[in-house]
């Protein structure tokens, strides 16, 4: 994925086989089943079961090496989730979090999925809440990467965008990363925020004396709120990954 610093329609699935995905992967690169084992550090017979369906399933630090060396997208490879390449970038992708190392020995840490939820039992009218659950969206970082930006790990969630309401800077199916340490209001700045008990990605606007909650998109101006409290800040956005080159 493509990272840099810097709602409304679900992640788009295809619905084909893993075995046809692999099968496509290698008429595309135009390697036999022994070179493209070769390169992924695999027997030709994994390949073989893999396209055969006897295997339905590819480790994830196979999945991070084809799209290392050839861009195929992890998630498109092991479960059809668009868009099938993605230009590398500082995400670990999908390594192995069970020992916290990519295929490569770097660290990795698993960064965990945020959402808000209404609750009638918070003051606030919400109350967070974090999963590592892969179908929420979860993502992998590189931990001397993030070490080296001064961020605390159990400060940062990721979530996924949603829609175009915050397009040209952040498209449907980029991922965000919250640093939930960075909850003071800056104008012309992205943050999460909790809005009538959901989470919204947006830009933070300083209009006389208040800050509003605003879309990058001018189709999605009207729908431009007022911050209501600044307790509604969940995090900033420090940086993204995104399908979009």
């Amino acid at each position: 994925m493509i990272a840099s610093t810097l709602s409304e329609t679900p992640c788009k699935i295809t619905y084909m086989e893993l075995s046809k995905r692999i099968a496509e992967i290698r008429a595309e690169t135009g390697l036999n089943q022994s070179e493209f084992g070769r390169a992924l550090g695999v027997k030709s017979q994994a390949v073989s079961q893999w396209e055969s369906g006897k295997t339905k399933s590819i480790k994830p630090v196979i999945l991070e090496k084809i799209h290392r060396l050839y861009g195929y997208n992890p998630w498109w490879v092991s479960n059809g989730r668009l868009p099938k390449k993605i230009p590398r970038g500082r995400v670990v992708g999908v390594a192995d979090s069970a020992t916290g190392y990519d295929d490569e020995g770097r660290s990795g840490i698993t960064i965990r999925s945020i959402s808000v939820r209404a609750s009638h039992d918070s003051a606030l009218g919400f109350e967070v809440q974090h999963t590592e659950d892969d179908d929420q969206g979860v993502a992998y970082y590189r931990k001397d990467w993030l070490e080296k930006k001064g961020w605390r790990e159990e400060a940062l969630s990721i979530r996924p965008v949603s829609g175009s309401s915050m397009e040209p800077a952040l498209y449907d199916g980029d991922q965000v990363l919250i640093n939930e340490d960075l909850r003071t209001p800056r104008h012309g700045m992205v943050f999460a925020v909790a809005s009538d008990g959901h989470l919204e990605i947006k830009r933070l606007q300083k209009r006389g004396s208040e800050w509003w909650i605003t879309a990058d998109n001018p189709a999605y101006s009207r729908f431009d709120q007022r911050l209501e409290s600044l307790e509604h800040i969940i995090g900033q956005a420090v940086d993204k990954n995104s399908s979009v080159i």
